[in-house]
C-alpha cells in the first residue's frame, strides 16, 4: 500500500480486525452533525500490535470506542475475527465483541475502587458465565502471573494500589476471557513517565505468549515506536500514513507525519540535555 493513502491491502488470514472506511459522526446542539471519522481504514492482525497515533482530536479514540460498540458508525465496516459488526443485530455484535476488551487510559476512574483484585478480575468471566468457581480462581491467578502481579495481590482493594498497579490489573481483566483483540486506549496516559515503557514492555509480553492483537491508541511516539509492529497516523479524522513502524518514524511520507515525528524529537532533546 501506498503509505501516504488510506487503501487497504487485502487482509490476510490471520487478521483479527479489519475496518474498512468507517465514517462516525456525532450530533451538535445546533442540529448539524459534526464528522469525527471519515473512510478510516486499517487492519491488525493475530499477535500484531499496531499504534493509532495523532494529535488531539485526531480521532483515534472515536475510531476504538467505534469497534468497542460505544459510538455508532455512519458508515463503512468493521470486521471481527471476520463477521462485520456493524451489519450484525444487535445480539449477535454483543456476543462477538466477548472476544475483544477495552483497555481505558484512567485506572482510577475505570476500576472500582472499593472491589478486591480478584473480583475485578474475575468479573467478565462471571458476566458471561465462563468456568465454575474453581475454574475462574485458576483463571485470575493465571493472569495476575501474567501482569507480573502475586498472589498477594488478589486480596488487595483496588484503592490500595500504585496507578501502575491499577493498569496491570486492567490488563489482567482484560486478558482473563482469553479474547483475540485488545483496544488499549492511551493506557499509559495518566501513569509516570518511569512507568509508561514498562507497561508498553509488558503489553508486549502478552503479545508474545497469548497471540492477542493489540490496537494501540496514543499520542506518544517514543512509546509506539518502542511498542508497536505498524503504525497508523491519523489528522482530522482521516488516516494520512500507515506502515511498518520503522519506515513510518524513519521516513515520515507525509507532512503531518513528519511534523509529528520532529516535534517529539525536539521534546526528547528538551528533556535530554545531553541528547
Amino acid at each position: 500500500m501506498s503509505r501516504a493513502t488510506s487503501t487497504v491491502d487485502p487482509a490476510p488470514a490471520d487478521t483479527v480486525l479489519q475496518i474498512e472506511q468507517l465514517t462516525v459522526s456525532f450530533g451538535h446542539r445546533g442540529g448539524d452533525r459534526v464528522r469525527a471519522v471519515t473512510g478510516v481504514d486499517l487492519t491488525v492482525a493475530e499477535a500484531e500490535t499496531v499504534g493509532l497515533v495523532g494529535g488531539s482530536g485526531a480521532g483515534k479514540s472515536t475510531v476504538a470506542r467505534a469497534v468497542a460498540g460505544l459510538v455508532r458508525p455512519d458508515r463503512g465496516a468493521i470486521r471481527l475475527c471476520g463477521s462485520d459488526l456493524v451489519g450484525l443485530r444487535r445480539g449477535a455484535a454483543r456476543r462477538l465483541r466477548r472476544t475483544l476488551h477495552l483497555v481505558f487510559q484512567d485506572p482510577y476512574a475505570s476500576l472500582p475502587p472499593t472491589l478486591r483484585v480478584a473480583e475485578v478480575v474475575a468479573e467478565p468471566l462471571v458476566i458471561h458465565q465462563i468456568g465454575d468457581r474453581a475454574e475462574r480462581d485458576g483463571r485470575v491467578d493465571e493472569v495476575l502471573a501474567a501482569v507480573h502481579l502475586s498472589a498477594h495481590h488478589r486480596t488487595r482493594h483496588v484503592h490500595q494500589l500504585s496507578g501502575g498497579e491499577r493498569q496491570r490489573v486492567a490488563l489482567a481483566r482484560a486478558l482473563v476471557t482469553r479474547p483475540r483483540l485488545i483496544l488499549a486506549d492511551e493506557p499509559t496516559a495518566m501513569l509516570d513517565a518511569s512507568l509508561r515503557r514498562e507497561l508498553v514492555d509488558l503489553i508486549g509480553e502478552l503479545v508474545r505468549g497469548s497471540g492477542v492483537a493489540v490496537l494501540h491508541v496514543t499520542h506518544d511516539l517514543a512509546l509506539a515506536q518502542h511498542g508497536c509492529d505498524r503504525l497508523v497516523v491519523m489528522r482530522a479524522g482521516r488516516v494520512v500514513e500507515s506502515g511498518r513502524t520503522g519506515d513510518v518514524l524513519g521516513a515520515p511520507a507525509h507532512p503531518y507525519t513528519a511534523a509529528l515525528v520532529a516535534a517529539a524529537s525536539g521534546a526528547s532533546r528538551r528533556k535530554d540535555p545531553h541528547g
